[in-house]
């Protein structure tokens, strides 16, 4: 019920939850105060029973820092996600929860402690906007068409400023995602950068655009391997000997 009045008197201020987030976070950062410094009362409060009081000097500020998104790419995916729910949270705070929980890498105890919710209720927002940003995925993550290509290669060329690039459909590359690995097959997610990790894939375009993504392979496999084994690996070894 708590929660609930929050949202009411959230609602009065006339203020988004994007905005009333920028003010929480003006003034709350991690969930567990530093050894250097004792956080203030203030720091502490729970982010909804607060958020109505909040300044508005931070409106517009950068969310990037808290939630590795802009403001604008914030928007556009609580305007594209459909959760398979008509009840509950808005859909606007369910996908600030869910956002602060990836990019803060936290556990339903923080979040629940920032956003004043319960745990059950973060676990369950976390699993619902799981499953509805994958049911968007193949939608939003694609290749070109063949009219768009070519102003993805004039693109690239004009990033190298160079006319051979061109023909430059997308830049690849890799990274390692941390994972706690199964302890029947610790080693195989052991990577070459010491720690355990699954791999992740990406395509993008000149402008950094996803086009593409790959992941689950254990983090002892090569870079290779992972390319040869991914559906656009026929392609780009036809792009080789046309362009070697």
């Amino acid at each position: 019920m708590k929660s609930d009045l929050a949202i009411i008197t959230q609602k009065k201020t006339g203020r988004t939850p994007v905005e009333d987030l920028d003010s929480s976070f003006s003034t709350f950062g991690d969930v567990q105060p530093t050894p250097e410094r004792r956080q203030s009362p203030e720091e502490t409060k729970p982010f909804n029973t607060r958020s109505a009081n909040s300044p508005l000097g931070v409106d517009g500020a950068d969310l990037r820092p808290n939630l590795r998104l802009s403001r604008q790419s914030i928007q556009s995916l609580i305007a594209a996600v459909k959760p398979d729910c008509d009840h509950g949270w808005e859909k606007e705070v369910e996908v600030l929860v869910f956002l602060y929980w990836l990019a803060r890498a936290a556990s339903y105890r923080a979040v629940s402690l920032a956003f004043d919710i319960p745990k059950s209720t973060v676990h369950d927002i976390v699993h619902r906007m799981s499953k509805a940003v994958l049911s968007i995925l193949k939608h939003l993550i694609a290749f070109p068409s063949a009219d768009d290509i070519e102003a993805v290669g004039a693109g690239f060329a004009q990033l190298a400023g160079s006319p051979a690039f061109s023909v430059v459909a997308g830049a690849i590359d890799g990274c390692h995602v941390r994972v706690k690995p199964p302890a029947s097959d610790v080693q195989c997610y052991f990577n070459r950068k010491l720690f355990n990790s699954v791999q992740l894939q990406a395509i993008t375009d000149h402008q950094g655009k996803f086009l593409d993504i790959f992941d689950g392979y254990p983090g002892s496999v090569h870079d290779a391997r992972v390319l040869k084994n991914c559906v656009h690996w026929p392609s780009v070894s036809t792009c080789r000997k046309v362009h070697p």
